[in-house]
């Protein structure tokens, strides 16, 4: 959909998921503050191309794996 918008910007998130938004802001408070400025005026000098998102810590399955 971006070519659509010729003023619209992607943001890379880096092990990011679908609904990545709020840990984004969560975990990086000044990237908000870059998007609402974008956002007010357009402006993409200092609009991030990519961030990072921690790896994901994922739980032991409490059954053995398949055979």
């Amino acid at each position: 959909m971006l070519p659509y918008f010729p003023n619209g910007r992607a943001l890379l998130v880096h092990r990011g998921v679908h609904h990545t938004r709020a840990p984004v802001f969560d975990q990086h408070p000044e990237v908000l503050a870059q998007v609402i400025a974008f956002l007010k005026t357009g402006d993409t000098r200092g609009f991030p191309v990519n961030v990072s998102l921690p790896v994901p810590t994922f739980q032991k399955p409490s059954f053995p794996p398949g055979r």
